[in-house]
């Protein structure tokens, strides 16, 4: 698997217009990605799935889930707005199935790009439901993260991750 920081040979390094293009529709490539697309439909897809996949990725998105319990089970908590105590008090109650995600993003075995895409949407999303408190349920989406993640990989993710 690649760690996300060795350079790739020139030869097979993505073209500058599409690392840009990927990073600026990273968001829009997550939600394809867990929706079920393809990655080889385009360059841009392919590039995130890669993304997704590398050491350096999944490390960033277990310290981030890592860290938003550490913010719901922080002191302070009066100090919140009362939305926000309420999204930390779910948090806090859904903290083992939250934290249930962090294995599966460290070990560094072959998973679905599609969980790692659900995953990244819900580390990444401000307004998603890890942040913020009446939208999407904190629960379904946990499940449906675990569910991608535990999936068996297709051939593709397990070619990738050599």
């Amino acid at each position: 698997m690649r760690d996300g920081f060795t350079p790739l040979p020139a030869d097979s390094r993505p073209g500058l217009a599409v690392r840009l293009r990927t990073r600026r529709r990273r968001a829009a490539l997550d939600e394809a990605l867990a929706q079920g697309a393809d990655p080889a439909s385009s360059e841009e897809l392919s590039l995130r799935a890669d993304q997704l996949r590398s050491d350096a990725v999944r490390t960033q998105m277990a310290n981030r889930i890592v860290e938003a319990v550490g913010e719901a089970r922080g002191q302070r908590q009066h100090l919140r707005s009362a939305k926000r105590r309420q999204q930390s008090d779910e948090v806090r109650d859904n903290a083992g199935d939250v934290l249930s995600l962090v294995p599966l993003l460290r070990d560094g075995a072959a998973v679905d790009v599609q969980g790692l895409a659900i995953t990244a949407r819900l580390v990444n999303d401000r307004k998603g439901p890890l942040y913020r408190a009446g939208g999407e349920d904190l629960r379904a989406a946990l499940r449906s993260a675990r569910s991608a993640l535990e999936e068996p990989t297709t051939a593709d993710d397990v070619a990738a991750a050599a």
